[in-house]
């Protein structure tokens, strides 16, 4: 230091606290007063000076120089001084990384500020938040300070009150992170976005860091912005000063709607205002995302089976500095909820009764503790439902609504596309609990309902009785309803939990089953349901009453399409979890009803595993005696039995044996193993050859036809083609059996198409069988070359031993045989 009467100079300056360093030189220089000889006045004197400074933590300054601001980090300086020691100037370069301003952080923060007079301005400001920038400059003015008397002390520099002053500030966001801004962050937790946009304001400062709004305008853009990674849109707003009044402007868009709101707040005390929304139709899709935005994908997955949309608006009132006693009224005037597109389809002629909607707006008013609905009233077809009561924004003690009213059952199939429905119920229930986990209590009770599941075997139809809800239980009080022409009770309930939980069971009395194709079969019942939606087990026991089969059904096609792949059934995901263990028995008075069978007597006794999709069957069915008809031909069961082994998949393994007469023969059919390996064999009374039984029974050719005294290769090709004509003749009278039997009355109609004769030319032979009684039984065969061959027969079987038959033959020769039969073992 180099000092004297005119100047004092630092010429080296190093000052170290802690990890704090200033370097530099200074100078205060005097001003010379009037008449004086040599020196002069300090205090008015000029001051040079230019500092560095290092590691200079911002709390500690501020805190030496008496003021409170919410501003953290350590910087570097470099200062410039100049003016009077009065009225000094100061030019200072900052550069403070990691700095932290008002509860917000910053990877680093440069600019200039020059300071005059009681004022601070600041230019080239730069705050770095990640890849984002936010430029800055503005001027800070304190207030100037009183004297003891009231008066401006004009002889000296006046006191400088830094706690009070006006700010005003331009700012300037590009592509600055939202998730970095910890104020948006707190008001909404994991939101992502950039942020562009260009500010000025001007606010009034008071001591304890209390800032005024006196003017804001501009305009920022929020880009992309997602909440829980869920996909929201882009925001506008727009700020705009008029006076003593901020007016505020806000569009935004998020998926397919579109939100538009404006609003003016006083710029005066708790900054008091009030707004309002108008949004475009906002689908439910995108009202369940909005809902879900936190949910576990679990929850996101489960959206609506139904489509909709909602369309409306709110007023709001708004104190920006209380945002606690926010006020707001929701109007929608439009709400409508209907199937969605990819369900199945509406039942025909009446789509409209399955559409919801509003039948007058929906009024629900906000406030920060709750939302509560003033008035919802809900209308479809034979359809009213009113929802009233407060969800509650506050606590953990979720909502409180109030659902009732009556409802046409078709509207279920918005909650299931699979589910078909008809009837009514009367609702009267209450919702509690969180809109992800409700739970509701009350009462639904169903009139008249049917109930039809896409996939299931059967339908419900005049279902009557009543459900209790309690919490996310529901309990059947009572039900009771008809099913394949038979009666269904029903108690038990059901737990939405995730997954569902059954505890259902169910008691049936003479319920109709039609499965597989062609089969139908009646039974009584008593079943259990257990399990959840994802696994469960039906068991029980099932008792057969009655059983019958479709008169379009044949006995040997069935066996042959058994051994076939099994189709796979729809999917439905209230069945697809479901096992079987069911016991299957007969009852004594179990009666085979078909025109396949007569007078069969049978007993099954059956385990059913597996599921819908790969239904298993154990045990057997045993067949004591009766009639049954097989490719055309109607057989005597002398001893049967159908046995079930597969563990995997529904395989019959048989073991019959049959008798029939025809053409005055006794044939004995064997048949043993499963339908793709089924050994057949023949026997016959009198004795035939297989190939001569064969065509007997396929297609009714008279084994006398192929004589002895035929040429052995004649023969065998006749044989050969005895066989393969067989086989033709069937596919044949298997398209015209139908049509023919229905016109002509006919049992069975069969088709020959041998070659007969030393040259092989081809005859073809039409066969009408008609089975009077079960004694009687006509026939009559024409040759289709040779009209005039005709051949009448008529056979009654007296007795077991004597039958008589009357014959008109292809001569036109008319005769009467009695035939007595003995066997001899």
């Amino acid at each position: 230091m180099d000092a004297s009467a005119i100047e004092v100079a630092l010429r080296r300056i190093d000052f170290a606290r802690g990890t704090l360093q200033i370097q530099g030189e200074a100078a205060v220089t005097a001003r010379e007063a009037a008449g004086a000889a040599r020196g002069g006045s300090f205090g008015d004197g000029a001051i040079t000076a230019r500092l560095d400074i290092r590691n200079a933590s911002i709390p500690d300054l501020l805190k030496e120089a008496g003021l409170a601001a919410d501003v953290g980090g350590t910087a570097a300086a470099t200062v410039r001084v100049s003016g009077t020691v009065r009225n000094p100037e100061a030019d200072v370069t900052l550069d403070i990384p990691q700095a932290a301003a008002f509860g917000e952080q910053f990877d680093r923060v440069r600019g200039n500020v020059h300071y005059t007079n009681g004022s601070v301005r600041f230019t080239g400001g730069e705050a770095e938040l990640g890849a984002g920038r936010l430029a800055f400059s503005g001027t800070y003015q304190t207030n100037t300070g009183q004297t003891n008397t009231g008066q401006t002390n004009t002889g000296q520099a006046s006191a400088r009150d830094w706690t009070r002053g006006d700010l005003s500030l331009d700012l300037n966001a590009q592509a600055v992170d939202i998730a970095r801004v910890a104020e948006l962050r707190t008001l909404v937790p994991s939101v992502q976005g950039r942020l562009d946009g260009k500010f000025s304001l001007r606010a009034g400062v008071q001591p304890g860091g209390v800032y005024v709004l006196r003017e804001l305008n501009g305009e920022g853009v929020a880009r992309r912005l997602t909440v829980f990674t869920e996909p929201l849109g882009d925001i506008t707003l727009a700020a705009e000063t008029h006076g003593a009044e901020l007016a505020l402007r806000a569009t935004a868009k998020f998926r397919d709607a579109s939100v538009q709101g404006q609003g003016t707040w006083r710029l005066e005390g708790d900054l008091p205002g009030s707004g309002t929304l108008r949004f475009s139709r906002l689908s439910v899709a995108s009202l369940h995302d909005l809902v879900m935005i936190g949910a576990t994908a679990k929850e996101k997955s489960a959206a609506p089976p139904f489509d909709g949309f909602v369309e409306g608006g709110a007023t709001f009132s708004l104190p920006l500095r209380r945002p606690e006693r926010f006020q707001g009224e929701v109007r929608m005037e439009t709400v409508q909820f209907m199937p969605a597109p990819s369900q199945a389809p509406r039942p025909a002629g009446a789509p409209e009764e399955i559409v919801l909607k509003n039948a007058q707006p929906v009024l629900i008013s906000v406030s920060a503790r709750e939302a509560r609905v003033r008035s919802a009233l809900f209308t479809a077809r034979e359809t009213n439902l009113e929802v009233s009561g407060a969800i509650r924004l506050d606590s953990a003690a979720g909502a409180d609504l109030a659902v009732k009213g009556s409802v046409n059952l078709a509207i279920l199939q918005l909650l299931n596309p699979d589910l078909q429905a008809r009837g009514s119920a009367t609702v009267n229930t209450a919702i509690r609990g969180s809109v992800r986990d409700p739970q509701v209590n009350g009462r639904l009770e169903l009139k008249n309902a049917s109930l039809y599941l896409v996939g299931g075997p059967s339908g419900v139809d005049s279902a009557n009785g009543a459900i209790l809800f309690d919490r996310s239980r529901a309990t059947i009080e009572s039900l009771v309803a008809e099913t394949g022409g038979g009666r269904v009770t029903l108690s038990g309930f059901v737990e939405f939990a995730r997954p569902v939980i059954y505890r259902l069971q169910a008691d049936v009395r003479q319920v109709r089953v039609r499965y597989p194709e062609n089969i139908s079969t009646t039974g009584n019942a008593q079943l259990s349901l257990y399990g959840t939606s994802e696994a469960s087990t039906l068991s029980g026991t099932l008792t057969l009453t009655r059983a019958a089969i479709s008169t379009r059904a044949d006995l040997g096609k069935m066996l042959a399409a058994s051994t076939r792949a099994t189709p796979t059934p729809v999917p439905n995901e209230y069945l697809n979890g479901v096992r079987f263990d069911v016991h299957v028995q007969s009852a004594a008075t179990l009666q085979l009803e078909t025109s396949l069978t007569r007078d069969l007597q049978a007993s099954a006794d059956l385990r059913l595993r597996g599921t819908f999709a790969r239904p298993v069957l154990l045990g057997s069915i045993a067949v004591n005696s009766g009639e049954v008809e097989i490719f055309g031909n109607r057989y005597t069961v002398n001893r049967g039995e159908i046995r079930f082994l597969n563990p995997v998949k529904i395989e019959p393994t048989l073991d019959v044996n049959l008798e029939t007469r025809t053409r005055g023969v006794t044939v004995n059919v064997t048949m043993s193993g499963p339908p793709q390996k089924l050994n057949v064999n023949y026997s016959s009374d009198p004795p035939m050859q297989s190939r001569e039984i064969i065509g007997l029974l396929a297609v009714g050719r008279d084994p006398s036809a192929i004589t002895r005294t035929t040429d052995i290769s004649t023969a065998s090709s006749a044989a050969g083609f005895a066989s393969q004509g067989g086989v033709l003749g069937q596919a044949v009278s298997e398209q015209l059996s139908n049509s023919l039997q229905r016109f002509f009355g006919a049992s069975r109609v069969k088709i020959d198409p041998t070659m007969t004769g030393l040259n092989n030319l081809p005859e073809a032979r039409l066969t009408f069988e008609q089975q009077v009684s079960r004694d009687v039984n006509v026939t009559y065969v024409t040759n289709l070359n040779r009209t005039a061959e005709q051949i009448v027969r008529f056979q009654w079987d007296l007795s077991p031993k004597w039958s008589a038959i009357a014959v008109r033959d292809s001569n036109g020769l008319f005769g009467i045989d009695l035939q007595y039969r003995i066997r001899f073992k």
